[in-house]
């Protein structure tokens, strides 16, 4: 489950690769508050 973070952050390729791995940090903290996070949710 924790490759879904770094996987939606790569899809974001207008970021610079520091702000990928902000958002899957962000994405990750996100999925443990929520056990029901879905990709379609976070786009």
């Amino acid at each position: 489950m924790g490759n879904t973070s770094k996987k939606l952050a790569a899809k974001c390729t207008l970021l610079t690769k520091d702000e990928q791995k902000y958002l899957a940090a962000t994405f990750r903290a996100a999925s443990k508050n929520s056990d029901k996070i879905r990709e379609e949710d976070l786009i």
